[in-house]
Protein backbone atom coordinates (compact mmCIF):
# COMPACT_ATOMS: atom_id res chain seq x y z
CA UNK A 1 0.00 0.00 0.00
CA UNK A 2 1.10 3.44 -1.25
CA UNK A 3 0.37 5.38 1.88
CA UNK A 4 1.66 8.71 0.50
CA UNK A 5 -0.29 8.41 -2.11
CA UNK A 6 -3.52 7.81 0.05
CA UNK A 7 -2.43 10.89 1.79
CA UNK A 8 -2.09 13.05 -1.51
CA UNK A 9 -5.55 11.99 -3.05
CA UNK A 10 -6.97 14.06 0.61
CA UNK A 11 -10.16 11.49 0.10
CA UNK A 12 -11.16 11.02 3.77
CA UNK A 13 -11.26 7.28 3.81
CA UNK A 14 -10.80 4.57 6.80
CA UNK A 15 -7.62 2.26 6.12
CA UNK A 16 -5.95 -0.64 7.57
CA UNK A 17 -2.36 -0.51 7.31
CA UNK A 18 0.10 -3.02 8.30
CA UNK A 19 3.31 -2.32 10.71
CA UNK A 20 5.24 -3.20 7.50
CA UNK A 21 3.96 -0.45 5.55
CA UNK A 22 4.00 2.39 8.36
CA UNK A 23 7.89 1.22 7.78
CA UNK A 24 7.95 1.91 4.31
CA UNK A 25 6.36 4.98 4.73
CA UNK A 26 8.80 6.20 7.46
CA UNK A 27 11.78 5.44 5.33
CA UNK A 28 10.48 7.29 2.48
CA UNK A 29 9.89 10.49 4.50
CA UNK A 30 13.11 10.30 6.00
CA UNK A 31 14.80 9.93 2.34
CA UNK A 32 12.74 12.55 0.97
CA UNK A 33 14.28 14.91 3.92
CA UNK A 34 17.42 13.75 2.77
CA UNK A 35 17.25 14.83 -0.49
CA UNK A 36 15.50 17.97 0.60
CA UNK A 37 18.04 19.03 2.44
CA UNK A 38 20.49 21.83 1.16
CA UNK A 39 24.04 21.27 1.55
CA UNK A 40 25.34 21.93 4.96
CA UNK A 41 21.84 20.81 6.38
CA UNK A 42 22.33 16.95 5.55
CA UNK A 43 21.26 14.67 7.48
CA UNK A 44 23.74 12.26 9.33
CA UNK A 45 23.34 9.60 12.11
CA UNK A 46 26.01 9.85 14.74
CA UNK A 47 28.11 7.49 13.57
CA UNK A 48 28.39 9.48 9.85
CA UNK A 49 28.64 13.18 12.21
CA UNK A 50 31.33 11.74 14.42
CA UNK A 51 33.32 9.91 11.97
CA UNK A 52 33.19 13.42 9.86
CA UNK A 53 33.90 15.72 12.72
CA UNK A 54 36.96 13.64 14.30
CA UNK A 55 34.83 13.22 17.44
CA UNK A 56 33.45 10.33 19.68
CA UNK A 57 29.49 9.41 20.03
CA UNK A 58 30.54 10.43 24.54
CA UNK A 59 31.46 14.32 22.93
CA UNK A 60 28.92 14.30 20.88
CA UNK A 61 26.32 13.73 23.49
CA UNK A 62 28.31 16.33 25.43
CA UNK A 63 28.01 18.80 23.05
CA UNK A 64 23.79 18.11 22.42
CA UNK A 65 23.78 18.48 26.87
CA UNK A 66 25.86 21.44 26.34
CA UNK A 67 23.47 23.06 23.83
CA UNK A 68 26.78 23.22 21.12
CA UNK A 69 24.98 21.12 18.91
CA UNK A 70 21.26 20.28 18.09
CA UNK A 71 19.43 17.07 17.57
CA UNK A 72 16.72 16.86 14.24
CA UNK A 73 14.75 14.12 15.10
CA UNK A 74 12.48 12.28 11.93
CA UNK A 75 10.35 10.04 12.95
CA UNK A 76 12.07 7.81 15.77
CA UNK A 77 15.21 8.61 14.49
CA UNK A 78 17.70 11.45 15.84
CA UNK A 79 19.86 12.89 13.11
CA UNK A 80 22.37 15.53 13.40
CA UNK A 81 23.34 18.32 10.64
CA UNK A 82 27.17 19.94 10.16
CA UNK A 83 25.05 23.94 10.34
CA UNK A 84 23.95 23.14 13.59
CA UNK A 85 26.96 22.93 14.96
CA UNK A 86 28.15 26.35 17.28
CA UNK A 87 31.24 26.20 16.93
CA UNK A 88 33.51 25.67 13.75
CA UNK A 89 38.01 24.47 14.06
Amino acid sequence: MNIKAQIENGGNAVIMVTANDLQEFALSLIHEAKQQATKGEELETAAEFCKKNKISKATLWRWVQAGIMRQTVVGTKVFYRQCDLKIRG
